[in-house]
Order: C-alpha cells, then structure tokens, then sequence
C-alpha cells in the first residue's frame, strides 16, 4: 500500500534517520559539510550513550542535561 501511493516508513531510529540524513542528496545540500558532519557526530554519540537505558534513565539523563 505505501509503495503505490510512493511513500515509505519512518526510520525506527535515531541512527536509521541519520543513515538517511546522511545518504540524502538533497538534505546534504541545504547545510555546509561541517555542520552535517558535527551534528551526525553528536546525535550519533548521544544515541550510543541512551542504548540500554530505561525509559526513566533516559528521562532523567535528558532532565539533567536540559
């Protein structure tokens, strides 16, 4: 059903959205490479640090931080 109507679904997570992010043309070329590059760096490091989090582990640690 999502292919004849050309659409597919959402990346599951944060490290599929930047796969996505990253391997996109048109996204790549709204932003300067060093921009890309620090800000797929940082989202990567953040979800490296959340896997194997509770969801109140998460909460807490993303409380703390803002």
């Amino acid at each position: 059903d999502r292919a004849a109507k050309g659409t597919t679904r959402l990346p599951e997570s944060l490290p599929a959205a930047l796969d996505l992010m990253m391997a996109s043309d048109a996204v790549t070329s709204w932003f300067p490479a060093p921009l890309l590059t620090t800000f797929d760096g940082v989202k990567r490091a953040e979800a490296a640090d959340a896997e194997g989090l509770t969801d109140k582990q998460l909460c807490a640690a993303v409380a703390e931080v803002y």
